[in-house]
C-alpha cells in the first residue's frame, strides 16, 4: 500500500502480517511508575473523554488522512470507523466528528487495571486469535518475552540548552541531532524566522539531513543511521555543501 506526499510515494505494509509486539503500554507504565504523581485514572480521562465525546476534524488532520486514505480504506472496520458520512469512498472531512467509543472503554479499563490487562488479558487474547485467523505472527511469547530497553539519551548542546532526545536504534533523535548540529554554523539572528534567507536555511539543512539519512542507509545497509552520523568530520563534510555556504548571506 502506498500513500502519495505530492513530491514521494512511500510504501507501507498493512494487515496483521505488519505488526510487531507492541511496547507503548509497558513503556507509559513503566514510565508512570517511576515518574507519575497523578493516578492513571486521571492521566487517562482526558483521552478518553474524547474518545468517546468525539474530536471535530480540523483541516490538517483531513488533508493527512487524504493522503493515507488507502490505508484507512483497505478494510471494513477502519472504513466504519473512519470513513466519511458524508462523502463516499472518502475519510472524515473537516468539521466532521471523529467518535472512538471502543478505544475509549479500552482505556477505561486500561487505566484501572494497569498493562497486565493488555499483555495478560483481553487484549493479547484478542490480538493471538486474529493473528491466527488472518496471517499475522504474533503469539503469546510475544507478549510474555516483551521487556523494556532504558537507553540513555542522546544530547546535544545547541545554542546554551541542552537537548535531550532519542538515541539509536531510533533514527529520529540521531537525525534531529544532526540537524541541529548544521545550525550551530550560522548566526540565526540576522534573520526574523519568517524571512526567506531563514525559511530557505531551514529548508536546506533539512534537505542535507535526508541526504545523511540515505547515505547512512546505503552504507550501513540498515534501517537504522548510527550515531557515527554525528562524527564531526561527518557533519562537516555536509555544512561545506555549497548549498548551505552560501545560506545566510
Amino acid at each position: 500500500m502506498s500513500a502519495d506526499f505530492e513530491t514521494v510515494r512511500q510504501e507501507f505494509h498493512i494487515g496483521l502480517g505488519s505488526v510487531a509486539t507492541p511496547g507503548t503500554v509497558k513503556g507509559l507504565f513503566a514510565v508512570h511508575r517511576e515518574l507519575g504523581t497523578l493516578p492513571m485514572t486521571v492521566l487517562a480521562e482526558p483521552a478518553i473523554e474524547l474518545a468517546r465525546g468525539g474530536v471535530v476534524m480540523n483541516a490538517f488532520q483531513a488533508y493527512i488522512f487524504d493522503i493515507v486514505k488507502a490505508i484507512y480504506l483497505a478494510y471494513p472496520d477502519t472504513r466504519k470507523t473512519f470513513g466519511s458520512k458524508t462523502h463516499q469512498g472518502q475519510l472524515l472531512q473537516q468539521g466532521e466528528v471523529l467518535y472512538l467509543p471502543d478505544l475509549a472503554d479500552c482505556l477505561e479499563v486500561l487505566a484501572r487495571e494497569g498493562e497486565a490487562f493488555f499483555y495478560q488479558g483481553e487484549i493479547v487474547s484478542a490480538v493471538i486469535r486474529l493473528c491466527a485467523e488472518r496471517g499475522g505472527h504474533l503469539v503469546g511469547k510475544d507478549f510474555n518475552d516483551y521487556r523494556l530497553v532504558k537507553r540513555k539519551p542522546l544530547s546535544i548542546d545547541y545554542r546554551g540548552a541542552t537537548v535531550l532526545t532519542n538515541p539509536a536504534p531510533s533514527s529520529g533523535g540521531t537525525l534531529i541531532t544532526f540537524a541541529l548540529q548544521l545550525l550551530q554554523a550560522f548566526d540565526l539572528s540576522r534573520h526574523s524566522p519568517s524571512t526567506v534567507p531563514y525559511l530557505d536555511l531551514l529548508a536546506q539543512v533539512q534537505d542535507m539531513t535526508d541526504k545523511a539519512r540515505i547515505d547512512a542507509y546505503l552504507d550501513d545497509h540498515t534501517h537504522h543511521p548510527g550515531e557515527h552520523v554525528l562524527d564531526a568530520e561527518n557533519g562537516e563534510a555536509y555544512r561545506t555543501y555549497q548549498v548551505l555556504q552560501s545560506s545566510m548571506t
